[in-house]
This record gives structure tokens, C-alpha cells and sequence, in this order.
């Protein structure tokens, strides 16, 4: 959790995060170009009338504190009872100055009470061990038999229990000698309860330093962690400020007011239909986590599995709503920032994804690819955090379609499906816009032969205007001018000389999608997985002709259909000649353009490729937009999912020299996800397969020692057939002259960009670099497709021959 939260960690006023956790409304209008800011909003806990309730509570909370004795040895411990004891005391002033006012009695914290727990929870996240919380904060938890002093002896608590008459922990408290180890334990807490609702703007944690007696509110959000500055608890003094916060969470009406989205539940979502004759909204039923990017901080990618219809009139019902348990079925990524620590051990290893530097990295893993085989939840002692069934009512929400291909519009008293993708893109400070190059690519290339068929995409708000961002638990725009040192918690690093760092604005945004495609791993002929890989190098090709670059080839972002799906034809770019660029690139060159696209169109044809579509890519996360990726600002960011990364991209991490990631890293990116498929596919098993995988799957030594052995195993030696399989033995003869290829492109490239950098004086200009890009993606993907059509005959025999 440190490596993950890293140097986002900022600290502010007791009365500003009192101001951040309070229920608001908005007074100005809504700009997403802009860091949006408290000023904008009129909080509850800045009226008169809250005021008058908090002198109320703070002198009604000195004679609850009398009897509290804290204790002064070492051993935390001793501390958590008088800690629930004054929580409890805090929390009881504030409750009786809002008895009289209804609106809160079904508040997200109405009957907050805090419980001394110190055990581990009854469920965890991504099977990982329980957390125990030494605190925990909740309704009615005093009311369990064997409570003895804010003590409770026997119950086991969930994060998300399966009963929805019981009660959820809702406010973890972490109690520690130091705020270093107690931050990080506060944030294995928060992604718990980010667990319980991935889509939640913030988590909140409470932190008691029993060394310094100092207490501290931490609000966990996807650009890391802010904090209230420290408050003692023993200075009566500083007992407004902390009543302040307490009594803004108890005035919380509705579970907007918490940061929980009101058009989703986890098991629905309200989506916008574009079409006067529909309702304004449908109800999407969830069927399937597919992804979960379970951690605090980060783009956090949530991809589902939906369905929807619109009754054939009023009187007809939806599609009724599952209630058994969803678990995820492959976790998408492990955090990029946790292997920090393991680089620096000399491990092979993604790096720190967000800090600029000449070795950065934002890097998927394995577990994607992975299904995670949960048991019958009723035979494990700890059952995984899981969603059960709609907690609450859905909200109706003006949702702004910001990029809009085409609209959701689906056919009454018919079923219709989908998926739906949720992710935390960081806002890009100089345009001020979210995710530019991902919108971008989804805008142009939503539709085209080989991409997801994409709907639209909106940024999310809340039912009250609210956007759903971490803007306000940030600096200001005019704070940012003045400097942030002022604000920033050097909690991890306090020795070390750096620059302060700049915050992470992020908002989630919602695409909404049409093909649910499945895993290549599982394809059920050699012919089927190579014809859907080149399908999806078609729709990269298309992103590629609109200057953007996809960045993360893997066997996530690369899948199968079932059956074909009909799409447009792919289509060259009619201004091709522009977008080969300058006359010193086409004098280099070793090939021109023109024979390599005539070569692409001369198999496809021969491929018979023309609407049926077999396989796409998806996932413009890491994706750049060429028009300023080569700036000179260009700080050698790199991007990929490990496992797929080229071997030159991945030796580059260790390297001081800044890297420049191309497009034939992609084409090396997409040998490995068909190397993957070929070498996991479940049609055989065996202890030399199994082997081999352990090598596709390890650091680039066993890679390299892997891909030797694939590519010189015989296609008719019948050993090899009982060691490694039919499937990768048929395979085997496209994987050798694809891998060949791939080394052949990758050397002209590096003698090209050579000779570019010489004629240029070291420097090679951005649309050089856009046109030998193009040109080398041209050339890539038509040596892919001649070697399929060479190959063909021979793949469609594997029927034969498994028979």
C-alpha cells in the first residue's frame, strides 16, 4: 500500500475536510475543463443553523469525557477501549442535535456507533487475508449479546454481509504508534470498502496515533490519500474542529452524500437511451464482474457484463434482478506501483506508472488472464467481498454523452447486451480534460473492423450535480499557482530530496459498449485463434491510421467472438499519402507504403476478411495521441502489460536513457498474446506444457528461453505432440515465421531511426516519427496476414488431425 499510494499524500484543515464530507449542492455551473473546487458549493456544515448545532454538541461533550481514562504505557491495545469511548461520545452530542429533524433518520451513518474488533472480518478481497480493524465504526453494533463497554467479544463482522438485515462496517478506526505503518493499514481498510463499491468517490478511514495521542480523518480516493491535519484528542480545544466533521457525516441524508452513486447498486445501472419513443433511461442488470482493478489508487478499470430491455408497455416488468453473490472473474490488473519496491530489489518488475521518468512503466499483470475459481461461499471460513443484490433504489441522473458513436437503443419487449467499463483516468492539467487520447480513439474508432463497437461515454455525475471526482479533496487551481508544498504529507519519503509532487485529479468516466468477447486462450482451433488475432490487428491498424497509438497489447485487450459479428470493412485512409509524411522518411525507408498496404490488401482478400469479424481490441487506457506524444516534453512514459511487452521495451526499464515506445513494440506485443494463447490453451496438459508456461509467463531470460523452445519444436514429431499438445504444434509453424518477422522489423526500424536521428542532428521531428510509426504498422501487419494465408491450409486441418 505504500508503493501504491506513494507520494499522494496530502493533508488540509479539520474545517475544510468537514466542508469535503458534508452534504452540498451546487451553486455554479458544472465545468469538466476546470478543477472543480468547495467553492462552488453551498455545504450544509457552512449554515447558520449547523453552526448553532455545533456549539450545541461541543459543550455537551466536556461532561462525557470525564469518566474516559487513557492510558500512558506503549501497548496500543489499551488504547482502543477509551478511543471507542470518545468516538462514541462525539458521535452521540451530534446525534442528539439532529433528533428532532427526520431527514436523517435513514442516513448512511444514522445510528453510528463505534465497537472495539481487533479480529479479522468475515469476508476479504481478492482472496487475500482478512484485514482486522482494531475499531470499527457502524449501526447498532452496541446491540450484539456479549457488547461489554464498546467490547465485543464473539462477532464476526463483513464488509458487505450476505444478510442485508445485517450490518456492514462502515467507518474502520486504526490505531498505531506511527503514522507511516498505521496509513498503510488504514488503506488495506479503505480498499475494502472500496470493494463494496467500486464506483464510491471516496473511503473513509480514522486514525489515532496513540504515541503522539494525535487523531487524524484519512479520505482514501483514486488519486491517493487526504488527510486532516493532526488533532489531539485530549486538548479541548480541538474538540469543535473534530465535532465539526463528525456532526457533517451524521447530517448526510442520502447515500449520495457519502460518495456513493445513486444510479448504480452493483447490481444495476440507470443508462442513458438516446431516442425519444424509449424512457430517457433504461435499467441495466449487471450479469458478470468480467474485470475488477481492485485498489485505492489509479485508473481503477471496472468492466461488467450487462443486460437491458424497455417492457413492451407499463404494465410489463424489467428483467428481474439476479440476487446470488458476483465475484470478479479475472482481476485486471495488479496495481503497476506495487513493484516499485521489488525493482529497486533488482526484481523484473513494473515500475512507478505515474512519476515522470526515464524508466516509467504502467504495467498489467498476469492475473488478468487468470480466472479466479471461487468456492461455494458456504465452504470457506472467509468468503471473498462480494456483491449480493441492490441495496438501494436507483436515481435518475442527467448524464452528458461526451463522446456518442452510437446510441443505446434498444428494441421494445427485446433483450439487448452489453458491457459497461468504469475507469479513473487522470486528468491531463494542461488541457484540463480526462483520458484525451482514450476519448479520442473511442470517438474515431469506436465503429471500425476490429474495435469494440462502442456506444458512448459520459463522465459521471450525481444525481445533485455533483460530479464523481476527487477535485475536491485536492488543492484548488489558485493553490496549485501558489504552490503545493504547503499541503503535501511527505509521509514515505521524509529523508529523501525530491521536488513536491503535483496532485492527481480524477473523475470517473462510464463507456458503454456493444461485444462481449471472450478470452483467445479458449479458442477452439489454431485457425480460429490466429484469424481473430489478425482481426484484431485490423481494428489496432485503424486506430493507428487516426495518429493514436493503443500501447497495451495483451491477451486482456485482445479477444475472441464466439461467433462473427458484422462490422464495417476495413478501410485504408483515402489522405494515406499525408499520413506517410516527409520525403527524407520515404528515402530511408527500406520498403515503401504503397507495396506494403497492396501486400495487406492483396491476403485479406485472399483471407476472404471483409465484414464478418472475428476477434477485436479494446481498452484505450494507455493509448497516445501522436500529435503530441513526440512534444518535446515526451518524459519516455512506457505502458504495457508485462508479459507482452517487447523485449527491447522491457529492457528499457533498467536503462537511464529515455525510450521511445513504437509502434513495432505493439506488433512484438501481439506476437506474445498469440504465443500466450497458443501455449495456455486447455486442450492439453502435461508436465512439460505446464513447465513451458511457468517460462512464458516469468522474467525475460525465461521468456527468451521459452519463445527458443516454441519456435524449433517439429510440427510432425510425434514426442513433441505427447509433451506439448496438437494445438501448439500446429501453431508452431505460424509462431516461428511470425516471430522471425517480427525480429526482421524490429531490426529495420532500429537501422531507420538510426539513420533518422543522424540526418537530423539527433533530434528526429514529430512527423517523421507519426509517418515511419504508420508505416512500420503497415509493414507489420501485412508480414502477419501473408503468413496466415501461407499457413491457412495447413490450420484447417487440425480438425483432422485432433480427430
Amino acid at each position: 500500500m505504500c508503493a501504491e499510494l506513494g507520494d499522494q499524500t496530502w493533508q488540509f484543515p479539520l474545517d475544510r475536510v468537514a466542508r469535503m464530507l458534508s452534504p452540498k449542492k451546487r451553486n455554479a455551473p458544472l465545468d469538466d475543463k476546470v478543477i472543480d473546487h468547495l467553492g462552488n458549493y453551498a455545504c450544509v456544515s457552512d449554515s447558520p443553523r449547523f453552526m448553532k448545532k455545533l456549539k450545541n454538541a461541543v459543550m455537551k461533550l466536556g461532561p462525557r469525557l470525564k469518566d474516559i481514562q487513557w492510558p500512558s504505557g506503549p501497548d496500543e491495545r489499551t488504547f482502543y477501549t477509551p478511543l471507542a469511548q470518545f468516538l462514541n461520545a462525539c458521535v452521540s452530542v451530534c446525534k442528539k442535535e439532529l433528533t428532532n429533524d427526520d431527514r436523517y433518520t435513514k442516513g448512511p451513518f444514522h445510528d453510528l456507533e463505534f465497537i472495539v474488533y481487533d479480529k479479522e472480518t468475515q469476508d476479504s478481497v481478492d482472496g487475500a487475508s482478512p484485514v482486522k480493524p482494531d475499531l470499527v465504526g457502524g449501526k447498532k453494533f452496541m446491540a450484539f449479546a456479549d457488547s461489554d463497554d464498546c467490547k465485543v467479544k464473539s462477532a464476526r463482522l463483513y464488509w458487505n454481509p450476505p444478510d442485508k438485515n445485517m450490518s456492514p462496517i462502515l467507518l474502520p478506526v486504526e490505531v498505531k504508534d506511527n503514522w507511516i505503518e498505521l496509513v498503510c493499514q488504514a488503506a488495506t481498510n479503505a480498499r475494502c470498502l472500496f470493494s463494496t463499491s467500486p464506483l464510491r468517490q471516496y473511503s473513509l478511514v480514522l486514525g489515532y496515533n496513540h504515541k503522539e495521542g494525535t487523531f487524524r480523518f484519512l479520505i482514501f480516493h483514486r488519486g491517493g490519500l487526504s488527510a486532516s491535519l493532526p488533532l489531539d484528542l485530549r486538548d479541548k480545544d480541538s474538540h469543535k474542529s473534530l465535532l465539526h466533521v463528525f456532526l457533517s457525516l451524521l447530517s448526510c441524508i442520502h447515500a449520495r452524500d457519502a460518495g456513493l452513486a445513486a444510479w448504480c447498486n452493483e447490481r444495476q445501472f440507470k443508462l442513458p437511451v438516446d431516442n425519444s419513443d424509449k424512457p430517457d433511461y433504461v435499467d441495466a442488470n449487471v450479469d458478470e464482474i468480467l474485470h475488477d482493478g481492485n485498489c485505492c489508487r489509479g485508473r481503477v478499470n471496472r468492466v461488467i457484463r450487462i443486460s437491458y430491455s424497455v417492457p413492451k408497455d407499463v404494465s410489463t416488468s424489467p428483467l428481474p434482478v439476479a440476487t446470488t453473490p458476483l465475484f470478479p472473474v479475472t482481476q485486471l490488473r495488479r496495481s503497476a506501483r506495487v513493484a516499485n519496491a521489488e525493482a529497486k530489489k533488482g526484481v523484473e518488475a513494473p515500475v512507478n506508472s505515474e512519476k515522470s521518468s526515464s524508466n516509467q512503466v504502467d504495467s498489467r499483470t498476469r492475473s488478468e488472464t487468470k480466472a479466479s475459481n471461487i468456492p461455494d461461499s458456504s465452504t470457506l471460513a472467509i468468503t471473498p467481498i462480494a456483491v449480493y443484490g441492490p441495496t438501494r433504489d436507483l436515481e435518475d441522473v442527467k448524464q452528458e454523452l461526451m463522446i456518442l458513436v452510437k446510441p443505446l437503443n434498444p428494441c421494445r419487449g427485446e433483450t439487448s447486451h452489453g458491457f459497461i467499463k468504469a475507469a479513473w483516468p487522470k486528468r491531463d492539467l494542461g488541457s484540463g480534460c480526462s483520458s484525451v487520447p482514450e476519448a479520442r480513439m473511442l470517438n474515431v474508432c469506436g465503429d471500425k473492423f476490429g474495435t469494440s463497437q462502442h456506444h458512448y461515454s459520459f463522465p459521471a455525475n450525481h444525481s445533485h450535480g455533483i460530479p464523481t471526482s476527487n477535485d475536491i479533496f485536492l488543492l484548488t487551481e489558485t493553490e496549485l499557482k501558489k504552490g503545493v508544498a504547503e499541503f503535501h504529507w511527505n509521509l514515505f519519503f521524509p529523508h529523501q530530496k525530491h521536488s513536491t509532487p503535483l496532485p492527481e485529479y480524477r473523475s470517473l468516466w462510464i463507456h458503454v459498449g456493444k461485444l462481449i468477447g471472450t478470452s483467445l486462450v479458449s479458442s477452439p482451433t489454431p485457425l480460429v485463434l490466429f484469424t481473430a488475432v489478425l482481426h484484431a490487428m485490423l481494428g489496432w491498424l485503424a486506430i493507428c491510421q487516426e495518429e493514436l497509438q493503443h500501447r497495451d497489447i495483451s491477451v486482456g485487450n485482445v479477444l475472441r467472438l464466439e461467433n462473427p459479428v458484422e462490422m464495417p470493412s476495413f478501410k485504408f485512409k483515402s489522405d494515406i499519402a499525408d499520413l506517410i509524411g516527409t520525403l527524407s522518411l520515404s528515402e530511408t525507408l527500406p520498403f515503401t507504403v504503397t507495396e506494403q498496404i497492396a501486400r495487406l490488401e492483396s491476403s485479406l482478400a485472399e483471407l476472404k476478411v471483409n465484414t464478418r469479424c472475428l476477434g477485436f481490441i479494446i481498452d484505450g487506457d494507455m493509448a497516445v495521441d501522436w500529435k503530441t506524444y513526440f512534444d518535446a516534453n515526451h518524459d519516455g512514459t512506457r505502458s504495457g502489460t508485462f508479459e507482452f511487452m517487447s523485449d527491447k521495451l522491457r529492457e528499457s526499464l533498467y536503462l537511464p536513457r529515455t525510450y521511445v515506445q513504437s509502434t513495432v513494440d505493439d506488433l512484438a506485443s501481439f506476437y506474445y498474446v498469440g504465443q500466450w494463447a497458443a501455449v495456455f490453451n486447455p486442450s492439453h496438459q502435461s508436465d512439460m506444457l505446464e513447465e513451458l508456461r511457468n517460462h512464458v509467463a516469468g522474467p525475460l531470460p525465461s521468456r527468451s528461453f521459452a519463445t527458443s523452445r516454441i519456435i524449433n519444436l517439429s510440427p510432425k514429431t510425434p514426442s513433441h505432440r505427447q509433451d506439448y499438445g496438437l494445438f501448439l504444434q500446429c501453431c508452431q509453424p505460424i509462431l516461428k515465421e511470425w516471430y522471425d518477422s517480427i525480429v526482421s522489423l524490429d531490426r529495420r526500424f532500429v537501422e531507420v531511426t538510426d539513420e533518422l536521428t543522424a540526418h537530423f542532428d539527433g533530434k528526429i521531428d514529430s512527423n517523421t516519427y507519426q509517418s515511419l510509426f504508420l508505416s512500420f504498422s503497415y509493414h507489420g501487419v501485412a508480414d502477419f496476414a501473408q503468413i496466415l494465408e501461407r499457413n491457412g491450409a495447413s490450420l484447417a486441418s487440425y480438425d483432422k488431425l485432433d480427430s
